[in-house]
């Protein structure tokens, strides 16, 4: 204190109580501190994992985004390009080159419960993959579902 006051000289110092700490004192909420702890770091492992193994498919979502859409043959042998790419990626054990025509489209319903490849779209889209450009039409709109189609597979397959 100052000692220039004179009605200050008595007074003493409060003295100053301990830190209280952030840890709880009883064993048994320490274990469970560890115990949730231990969850959180493997949720986040996990998720790491999860993240890391899905590489490809982002990988793959931006390609199709960068997809020219203004030729659309040569988008949808660009679109077949990039799944058989993911399959060969993703399925090391298949060889995405035997599957052909609608076994192809059948392997790509089967890894999806949310598409359906074999279907007329699916079949014209497999003709447009053999047959020369010149006997190949395709709307705008054909071209978007088959572009969603590809889109939502790469979301979803398992």
């Amino acid at each position: 204190m100052s000692k220039n006051n004179i009605l200050l000289a008595d007074l003493i110092d409060p003295i100053a109580p301990e830190a209280i700490s952030w840890l709880p004192q009883t064993s048994a909420w320490k274990l469970l501190l560890l115990i949730v702890c231990f969850f959180c770091s493997v949720a986040l492992w996990k998720s790491w994992i999860h993240y890391r193994n899905n590489k490809y498919r982002r990988d793959a979502l931006k390609a199709i985004a960068r997809v020219e859409q203004s030729d659309v043959i040569r988008a949808t042998k660009t679109l077949n390009s990039i799944l058989r790419q993911v399959v060969f990626t993703h399925y090391a054990g298949l060889s995405s080159a035997n599957v052909m025509g609608a076994s192809w489209l059948e392997f790509l319903d089967s890894k999806s419960q949310q598409t359906r490849f074999t279907s007329e779209l699916g079949n014209k889209w497999i003709k447009t993959l053999y047959e020369p450009m010149d006997r190949c039409q395709w709307s705008k709109q054909e071209f978007m579902a088959l572009y969603q189609e590809v889109r939502t597979w790469l979301e979803t397959h398992r």
